[in-house]
């Protein structure tokens, strides 16, 4: 045998006769072949009795059904044959953290992830796995700041594995003091260290400087996990949980419908419903107004990064989300081709439009490049003049013809795409909008004009909440 070790005056190296008996010792062990035990038992011990479809309505223009059931659970399902070996579904129901008080915050707000480390019912995360293994099925619980509910997927031979899955997370959470512990661990070694990475401490600076110095946006530190309580994370999924009727679920995919109907009755049917409406509350994590300004000097990298954010009052609805989206597209072309072409001081460049309707009915705008700190002021303006370009001119001939082009081709690939389809469900039944809209897409892009544009950027390219973020590296760097 042949040993090593550290080549140290304090490193302890057993004697050769212990060595020696270490390795006979070895020949007298009663060894067998490591045997992982996965439970026989099936996931479920009790199979729900469920409740019947109440109500159902078809939208033969897209093949799109809708389910009510006697529990008050509703589904949507549109079968598609873009995979053969995909369903993918979410669910949502209005409430999420919004409405604990700050005591209780950050254990809602993390309530999701410990009860999906803990596993479910009689397993715990790891016997899960095993349970699950060679089956292509995942499923998640969510706790957002307005909602909860559940995401994932599965081929469509494992579907009433993911209804199970649903049901269990529902009926069965459970927690892990063991993996509790192991996640604060993790999450408590990050935070420690997070403060050393510039563009974390930027990012931090922005969320918590655009939510008003909200106390559900404080930059996370390790002190703050001591409020986070085991407990008290599972009482509030659980309550989170606890009435079914006002959740919506969400399918699209390889089934057939009449297999995930009866699914749906015999699993979504039997979750607890008490029939009541909850909504969320408005936690107040409003952008401050008028012109703002913050600059960050971290790191040696000599290296800057630039956010400029804008907010205003929107009406939300599919029309003016698509005339921000074509709007959209012709910013982002001149920027690249003023920023990163004309002026060559970027690598790229983004402008990116956020509509949001709750709690309030806004639109965020944000441009974000990054670039040599002595260029940051010079391309700042090049950005801001970029704007007021488009403004007094709209759209050119040659840019216009992107844009369309760019738009058609994208809403002919997502048309095809499971995961477009269950965004544009999920999309319509929270902001009660009808997907046979979608119908007028194309020929509303056909028909756009340049001076269409000038319309448009008088309406949403409102300069009057400006927010300017810098990140550049410390004093003397790079000189």
């Amino acid at each position: 045998a042949i040993i090593t070790a550290p080549d140290k005056e304090t490193t302890r190296i057993p004697s050769a006769d212990r060595i020696k008996n270490i390795l006979e010792s070895m020949q007298s062990l009663d060894l067998k072949p490591y045997e992982d035990k996965i439970s026989d038992k099936p996931l479920l011990d009790k199979i729900p009795s469920g409740s019947k479809v109440t109500y159902e309505k078809k939208t033969e223009e897209y093949n799109i059904t809708e389910w009510i059931l006697a529990n008050g659970v509703k589904i949507i399902v549109k079968p598609t044959d873009f995979k053969n070996d995909q369903i993918l579904f979410s669910s949502y129901s209005w409430g999420g953290w919004s409405g604990y008080p700050d005591n209780k915050f950050l254990s809602a707000a993390n309530a999701d992830e410990i009860i999906e480390e803990s596993g479910i019912g009689d397993y715990d995360a790891n016997e899960l796995e095993k349970k699950l293994s060679g089956k292509i099925v995942s499923c998640s619980p969510y706790i957002s700041e307005l909602q909860q509910g559940f995401s994932g997927s599965c081929s469509p031979t494992d579907l009433e594995t993911l209804m199970q899955l649903i049901y269990s997370y529902v009926v069965y959470p459970r927690i892990d003091s063991i993996a509790f512990n192991a996640l604060m661990e993790n999450r408590k070694t990050y935070l420690q260290n997070k403060n050393a990475d510039p563009a974390t401490v930027f990012s931090d600076t922005v969320g918590y400087v655009m939510s008003g110095y909200n106390y559900h946006n404080r930059p996370a530190n390790p002190e703050m996990l001591k409020e986070i309580n085991l407990q008290m994370a599972l009482e509030i999924y659980k309550e989170r949980f606890s009435n079914a009727a006002s959740s919506v679920y969400f399918f699209v995919g390889n089934f057939n419908i009449d297999t995930l109907k009866k699914m749906a009755e015999k699993y979504l049917g039997g979750l607890p419903s008490n029939h009541s409406r909850e909504s969320w509350q408005d936690i107040g994590a409003n952008p401050p107004n008028g012109y703002v300004e913050r600059t960050v000097k971290m790191g040696q990298e000599p290296k800057s990064s630039v956010i400029l954010r804008w907010h205003i009052p929107f009406e939300y609805n599919r029309s003016n989300r698509n005339e921000v989206n074509v709007l959209n597209k012709l910013i982002n072309i001149r920027l690249r081709e003023v920023l990163r072409e004309e002026k060559s001081g970027v690598y790229g460049v983004s402008f990116v439009s956020s509509p949001h309707h709750y709690p309030d009915q806004q639109l965020e705008q944000v441009v974000y490049f990054s670039c040599s700190p002595d260029n940051v002021n010079m391309l700042i303006n090049s950005a801001l003049e970029v704007l007021k370009e488009i403004k007094v001119k709209g759209c050119e001939e040659k840019n216009l013809v992107k844009v369309k082009e760019t738009a058609l081709r994208e809403r002919e690939t997502y048309l095809k795409e499971n995961s477009f389809w269950l965004n544009v469900l999920s999309s319509n039944s929270q902001n009660g909008e009808d997907v046979l809209d979608l119908l007028k897409y194309n020929d509303w892009v056909k028909g756009l004009k340049g001076f269409d544009f000038l319309e448009f950027s008088k309406k949403y390219l409102q300069m009057d909440n400006y927010a300017k973020f810098v990140l550049m590296p410390k004093e003397g760097v790079g000189k």
